[in-house]
């Protein structure tokens, strides 16, 4: 993991890559995130990693993607169900 691309410093010594990226690149798009390349979690509950729930996005298309939903006022359903996402 220290040589991945997406890999930082966690501040306690260890070097990390979030979770989502690893099984977005294993499981989704079958390769390495390409620079500019974001993760998008479909349900906006951080904690869901399932790839059924992980869409890649260039950078600029996933900051649009949120100013249309809060335009739109269109609301993730997890949120709906249990209001506040732990």
């Amino acid at each position: 993991v220290p040589s991945h691309d997406k890999s930082f410093d966690t501040g306690t010594g260890l070097i990390g890559v979030y979770e989502h990226v690893l099984i977005c690149e294993e499981d989704v798009i079958d390769r390495p995130l390409k620079l500019g390349e974001h993760v998008h979690h479909l349900d906006e509950n951080k904690s869901n990693n399932s790839p059924d729930n992980l869409l890649v996005l260039e950078n600029p298309m996933h900051g649009k993607l949120h100013a249309w939903l809060n335009k739109h006022n269109i609301i993730p359903t997890s949120y709906r169900i249990i209001g506040t996402i732990y």
